[in-house]
């Protein structure tokens, strides 16, 4: 029988919304959804054989390059969740990966779009995805955002950055670097408590420009360029390095 027939095109999994998971409105916080699209698309790519161990037998790692997340209505604790995901295409280095949340009613309460790129474990530089995806994986035209792509978010002058912060063992995930999901919560931490009693993130779309590392000190910056709209950026004191780039929209 052939490897093909084993694929799933798409994934789906179920989450319950847990009371460490709310925010102080007893909704789900965006890095919970986030985590669990990348579980969702962890199980998927075990299937598709090109999981984070078949990718470490071949010297490389998965890292996320863009994402863009559209909030339609928060879970709320309780709630339980479907999230699918499937592969929807691939260009020389970057694999193109989109997510649906929905309700157990079907209604759909998150969709998401995401590039992903596999690096050497040692150069990190992108490998090609010839490289490592099988021939035959299975790619779906549906897209969660149709006629929209990932775009490059460009610098703005004028950014207020914070006193840093210190990279912390916690912050860390089992590549001994800063996971991207943490970079979304320092994102997130910009905003005092005062900013979220009004207001609820509806969306985000990140640039992903550099790995962080412990000790690493940061600098979070912030500038409303629009009515509840932000640009943010994280970079490194030490060299100026911009690891994120990042728009948030609210309401």
């Amino acid at each position: 029988m052939s490897d093909s027939l084993k694929f799933m095109p798409v994934w789906r999994n179920e989450y319950n919304v847990r009371s460490y998971e709310i925010d102080m409105h007893r909704r789900m916080r965006l890095p919970v959804l986030c985590q669990f699209f990348q579980e969702t698309a962890t199980h998927h790519t075990e299937n598709l054989g090109v999981s984070i161990k078949d990718m470490i037998k071949k010297n490389m790692i998965w890292i996320l390059s863009r994402q863009l997340i559209h909030i339609d209505a928060v879970p709320k604790w309780t709630d339980t969740i479907r999230v699918e995901t499937w592969p929807t295409d691939t260009e020389r280095f970057f694999c193109f990966r989109d997510f649906k949340a929905m309700n157990l009613n079907g209604e759909i309460t998150a969709r998401a779009m995401t590039s992903w790129c596999a690096i050497d474990l040692q150069t990190r530089r992108p490998q090609p995805t010839l490289s490592y995806l099988p021939a035959d994986m299975p790619l779906i035209a549906e897209r969660a955002f149709p006629g929209r792509q990932l775009k490059k978010i460009e610098s703005v002058d004028g950014m207020q950055f914070q006193e840093p912060f210190r990279v912390r063992y916690s912050d860390l995930d089992f590549n001994m670097h800063v996971g991207n999901v943490k970079y979304i919560e320092w994102i997130i931490d910009a905003f005092a408590p005062d900013f979220f009693r009004n207001l609820c993130l509806t969306e985000l779309e990140i640039n992903y420009l550099a790995e962080t590392w412990y000790g690493d000190e940061i600098e979070s910056g912030c500038l409303e360029n629009g009515q509840k709209q932000f640009i943010h950026e994280l970079r490194r004191k030490s060299d100026g390095t911009v690891l994120c780039r990042a728009e948030t929209k609210w309401g």
